[in-house]
């Protein structure tokens, strides 16, 4: 039952994931003053470095996760680096993360056993779905006190009944696949926990990213706060119903940051600014691809 869900989901994923992006988008812009909003461009000055040089660090850690993962040791750290630049340059610059992942497997395979690199993007993915919902759950106290919004402060308690009904599902349905990603998961606890170490140390630099960008703007605000809404953002960007979280991301931040008071023109500007640093970091990854691809 299962793979047929599954199945009927990548026959229209692309439709409805266009749809959807055009749709929340308009919404965006039809009550935004878009205008108003690129105009606040004018505040970029010297701080925007700040997030465009964490990138590479950030890219470092995430190497050096997917390496304990992969638990490969021939392979070196600046190696897998390129291949995780590039990957991310596949994941923005087509319509799904999956590409990404994809480019990841083929580019291995011939080194490695493709099911142990899958294995190891799985393990990547799932250790930083589990640190976003430890982060949620223990700073969930801080959403209420910030915000007085119980809606937000139950979120992360919702987020982690919803992996264990998802869990229990697991059990009960008795496939080939549930079974495997159950016995990944039991297989593999010691190395859970190191990339969870490391996921921390990822999320942590794009929290402050985004906090650089609101002191950019004049906004002097809580770095345990962003660290918060960036992690709110993140498992919500997770959901596969727009093209690469556009929309989505864009309306989380103006919705979080506007229950702490900050106009939605401010984080409209925000999201995007922060988009195109985004497309132009990991656009360096198409340009290591292009380098590579000559040799």
């Amino acid at each position: 039952m299962l793979e047929k869900i599954l199945l009927r989901w990548q026959k229209y994923n692309k439709i409805i994931k266009i749809f959807v992006t055009v749709i929340l988008l308009i919404i965006l812009f039809y009550k935004i003053d878009i205008k108003k909003s690129l105009i606040l461009f004018r505040e970029i000055n010297f701080l925007i470095l700040i997030p465009l040089l964490l990138y590479p660090f950030g890219i470092l850690i995430s190497s050096f996760k997917w390496k304990t993962a992969l638990k490969e040791e021939k392979l070196s750290l600046f190696f897998l680096s390129k291949i995780y630049w590039i990957s991310n340059f596949f994941s923005n610059f087509l319509p799904s993360t999956i590409a990404g992942d994809s480019y990841k497997i083929i580019r291995l395979k011939k080194d490695i056993n493709w099911k142990r690199i899958t294995k190891s993007v799985i393990l990547d993915r799932g250790s930083g779905l589990i640190t976003l919902c430890l982060i949620l759950s223990l700073l969930s106290p801080l959403v209420y006190t910030s915000t007085n919004n119980l809606l937000l402060a139950f979120f992360p308690l919702g987020i982690l009944l919803g992996i264990t009904l998802f869990l229990l599902i697991f059990r009960i349905i008795q496939s080939s696949l549930t079974k495997k990603i159950y016995c990944l998961i039991m297989a593999e606890k010691k190395i859970i926990l190191q990339l969870i170490i490391l996921s921390l140390g990822f999320i942590f630099l794009g929290s402050f990213s985004l906090w650089i960008y609101y002191l950019m703007y004049g906004y002097h605000l809580s770095l345990l706060t962003v660290l918060l809404f960036y992690s709110i953002i993140q498992i919500v960007n997770m959901i596969p119903i727009s093209i690469n979280g556009w929309g989505i991301r864009e309306g989380g931040i103006i919705y979080l940051f506007g229950l702490i008071g900050v106009p939605s023109e401010i984080s409209l500007s925000i999201a995007l600014l922060s988009r195109l640093v985004m497309l132009f970091q990991t656009s360096v990854g198409g340009l290591i691809y292009l380098f590579e691809k000559s040799k």
